[in-house]
């Protein structure tokens, strides 16, 4: 063999030996990269399952299960990665999506919280002020007797309030504010119940009394 033939296998070598030197360096350096993003995860989706377990208390919901593996066939690491990345910030938003909703009630969800009152109590006060106008068509001496009036003037409104009071209370405040905190307009729903009931009873008496 010739000293440049040697020459020029010694090279070669060489150049193979810093090319492989390389390659494990650079797949040294990507497994420690991968094993870094691996635990950032891990304690992103530690932090992102207390705050599903705090938000599913809040809405009253049952607690996110958690755990299991879902095979892709993915072979490369770092797109298996990124692709979680992207689950968990589908997650997250998810997330703010269920505790916006959660804010809002379900009834009528886009109304203030006292117009939705006003219209709770106006509309349970309307009914009971037609129970009322039953109640005086069918009266057996045909006019206001006094169990008439009596019903008209508190047991209907009262009957009234409570059941726009618990329709409130159960569809009327977000699942996230709690019993202390709800706005239920307690005061204003009873001026509109018996107030109302008075008023609506006063102008019966008086249509009736022109006929």
């Amino acid at each position: 063999m010739r000293w440049a033939e040697y020459a020029e296998l010694a090279r070669r070598l060489a150049d193979a030996r810093n090319q492989e030197a390389a390659r494990s360096t650079q797949v040294q350096q990507r497994t420690a990269a991968g094993r870094a993003g691996v635990e950032k995860l891990k304690r992103r989706l530690s932090i992102q399952a207390d705050h599903l377990l705090g938000l599913s208390q809040q809405l009253r919901e049952p607690h996110p299960a958690f755990g299991g593996v879902a095979r892709t066939g993915l072979s490369d690491p770092d797109e298996a990665l990124r692709l979680a990345w992207e689950a968990v910030d589908k997650a997250d938003v998810e997330a703010r999506r269920a505790e916006e909703r959660g804010m809002r009630p379900t009834l009528f969800p886009t109304m203030s919280p006292t117009g939705r009152n006003v219209l709770v109590y106006s509309v349970a006060t309307l009914c009971t002020w037609l129970v009322s106008c039953g109640l005086f068509v069918l009266s057996p001496d045909s006019g206001a007797s006094v169990g008439t009036l009596l019903w008209s003037m508190c047991g209907l409104p009262a009957i009234a309030y409570f059941a726009a009071y618990i329709l409130i209370s159960v569809l009327g405040q977000p699942r996230t504010q709690t019993m202390g905190e709800a706005d239920r307009s307690a005061r204003l729903g009873g001026l509109i119940c018996f107030g109302g009931s008075f008023l609506a009873w006063i102008l019966l008496l008086a249509v009736t009394s022109l006929v």
